[in-house]
């Protein structure tokens, strides 16, 4: 490394022009961090002041933004919580300052093209080896990186490291701006430094480049907003490892990076990972417990292992360990660290409900469709929404593939006729939520709720009937541009937008998911329909689209007797691919122009035969032939 590691720092939000003791306090930690690495090494820091640039750009409405950012402050459950009890008066006021000011910045382009320029001034003037962001920050450090387009700009920038510290990067009301998709900028490597402790709105974040890496920290002090403090960031034991790459004489440096990219490889995960959830009981409610989830667990765990599964891929959570934190940390695991052409399955047998949840203003305003696990109480605390669910998979890679297999009821379920149905009805004070009084018609009537995107409000696999439904697997907190905006914004950062799995869902929203009889064992219809529909295409050594193992699937429910209507979504072009498992290892079907599946396991070659002349006998018709005369 040269003499000095030159580095241009971005503060964040508050007074840092009037109160300068910020900077001796930057420069000593990151001092000290760099001379624990390389004694000989200095730094030199420039600081780029932007407070000013909020009081002279015009202020445009912002509401929205702000709206949505106190929002995701009770991500996990918290939202239901405390927000009953008017949350935003009891929120500290460094933290709604901050909202407004991030606010600000999501909804004025023009600031944050101010801002921009501000930053990238002083990356022509120090043509620095850092660019460290904290908080508002590193906003503005990734805003102008993914301006980066020129070649000149481009070269300017190639061998940068951006550091992001206690930043909010990755909140759905910024990754909004840049189509709810974040992308690997233009540089060198980028560490995102993460405090789980750190409540002012900071996220982790996933990107799937090899230059990226993120760095979670645990620092932990009494006071409210302490641990958003940079300077705990900058001095923490863990962020060592971004100093060491940095600061580290060059072979120590090479060495260690070296080390580190050898223990990734030795520690990648398998191409194919399941995670499997079938609950029956449900704490100890006999009016709520089900019968077949757990066989379909089972089942749908021998099914994957037929198409190439390792048992050691394949988690299963049944009843009383299906709590919603044992949901959440597996989920976690099935998600890790997926790379280009993995397969991550989730299977879930259960219950499904419609949570009414209560939104910034203390008000209900929209549904969260959720996951319903052993220990479901009508909170948001336990239960699996997309609220949380799509921070897991948004960022996926695009060549990854993620099926997620809901045999559930989406909204409230009774049994009918005898057959049990995988739906949970609302007790009458969570039903009240819902409802409102007609005092000129004397009736209890649905009380209207907002829109949660504008731009899907019509279309009812996303917002459900109403408009107003989060559902799962739609990242709808993602898609709240118009088609027009949104097709701008990918244009222009040069991606997808959010990633979206392919999700098969047992019925339609106002539908019932019921179970199946078979014999003496009991299983959910859609589930052994699905796993038919495997069985018979490995039999027929077939080759399976997604949207082709679907229909099976709906035709299977139909000659079982059941009326339900399973349904699927999922990004078009991928539906089209091949399933991605072994479904016919000897003679693949041939489609023109279609991607081969990606299996984890080469197929076997068929040896060409080599032809004789030979007199012709008639063959006997084989089962599969009489059946199909």
């Amino acid at each position: 490394m040269p003499a000095s590691l030159k580095i241009v720092a971005v503060h964040g939000i508050g007074n840092h022009q009037d109160d300068l003791s910020w900077q001796p306090r930057w420069r000593d930690a990151i001092l000290k961090s760099v001379q624990m690495q390389n004694q000989a090494a200095g730094i030199e820091i420039e600081f780029v002041m932007h407070d000013q640039v909020f009081d002279e750009v015009e202020d445009v409405e912002w509401t929205a933004a702000f709206g949505q950012l106190l929002g995701s402050w009770f991500w996990n459950g918290l939202r239901d919580r405390v927000n009953q009890r008017g949350v935003f008066d009891r929120l500290s006021q460094f933290r709604r300052y901050y909202a407004g000011m991030v606010a600000k910045w999501v909804s004025n382009e023009p600031l944050r093209k101010k801002l921009r320029g501000l930053v990238w001034d002083a990356i022509k003037d120090k043509k620095p080896d850092v660019l460290l962001g904290h908080s508002l920050g590193s906003l503005v450090s990734y805003d102008l990186l993914q301006h980066v387009k020129s070649a000149s700009e481009r070269e300017l920038v190639k061998n940068l490291t951006f550091l992001s510290i206690g930043s909010q990067i990755g909140h759905p009301s910024v990754r909004s701006v840049y189509g709810g998709y974040l992308m690997m900028p233009p540089v060198k490597r980028w560490f995102h430094v993460y405090n789980p402790a750190d409540q002012v709105f900071t996220t982790p974040i996933a990107v799937s480049d090899d230059k990226f890496q993120q760095v979670v920290i645990r620092q932990n002090v009494p006071e409210a907003t302490s641990e958003h403090d940079a300077v705990g960031y900058l001095a923490d034991d863990e962020t060592a490892i971004v100093w060491r790459a940095l600061a580290a004489p060059q072979r120590a440096a090479t060495r260690t990076l070296r080390v580190l990219e050898g223990t990734t490889r030795a520690l990648r995960t398998p191409k194919h990972r399941a995670l499997i959830v079938g609950i029956n009981k449900y704490g100890g409610n006999a009016v709520s417990d089900l019968s077949g989830c757990v066989n379909d667990a089972y089942l749908m765990s021998a099914a994957l292992q037929e198409t190439g599964f390792d048992a050691s891929e394949i988690r299963l959570l049944l009843d009383e360990r299906a709590t919603a934190d044992g949901i959440r940390e597996r989920i976690g695991w099935l998600l890790e660290d997926v790379g280009p052409g993995d397969v991550r399955i989730l299977h879930y047998s259960g219950h499904g409900a419609q949570i009414p949840a209560y939104g910034w203003k203390d008000e209900v305003d929209h549904i969260d469709e959720c996951l319903c696990p052993h220990d479901f109480d009508w909170s948001l605390e336990r239960a699996i929404t997309d609220d949380w669910l799509h921070q897991t998979y948004t960022q996926l890679p695009y060549d990854s593939y993620f099926l997620a297999i809901l045999d559930c009821c989406h909204s409230g379920g009774l049994a009918r006729g005898g057959i049990s149905v995988r739906g949970l009805t609302p007790p009458d004070d969570i039903r009240h939520r819902m409802l409102q009084w007609n005092a000129v018609a004397g009736v209890w009537e649905p009380r209207k709720l907002d829109n949660v995107s504008p731009a899907f409000a019509a279309r009812e696999e996303f917002t459900g009937e109403t408009g107003s439904v989060y559902r799962l697997g739609r990242a709808i907190p993602l898609r709240q541009m118009t088609a027009a905006e949104f097709s701008r914004s990918t244009k222009e950062y040069g991606h997808k937008g959010p990633y979206l799995p392919v999700l098969f869902e047992a019925c339609a929203e106002a539908e019932l998911a019921e179970e199946y009889l078979a014999g003496s064992q009991s299983y959910g219809v859609f589930t052994y329909a699905i796993v038919k529909s495997l069985r018979m295409a490995r039999a027929g050594r077939e080759s399976l689209s997604f949207q082709e193992l679907f229909d099976r699937a709906v035709r299977e429910v139909a000659n079982m007797g059941h009326a339900q209507n399973p349904q699927v979504a999922g990004p078009t072009a991928v539906l089209k691919e091949e399933v991605p498992l072994s479904l016919a290892q000897a003679v693949p079907r041939a489609t023109a122009g279609r991607k081969p599946p990606v299996t984890g396991r080469p197929r076997p070659v068929k040896k060409p035969v080599k032809k004789t002349a030979r007199k012709k006998t008639p063959r006997k018709k084989t089962a599969r032939k009489r059946a199909k005369a």
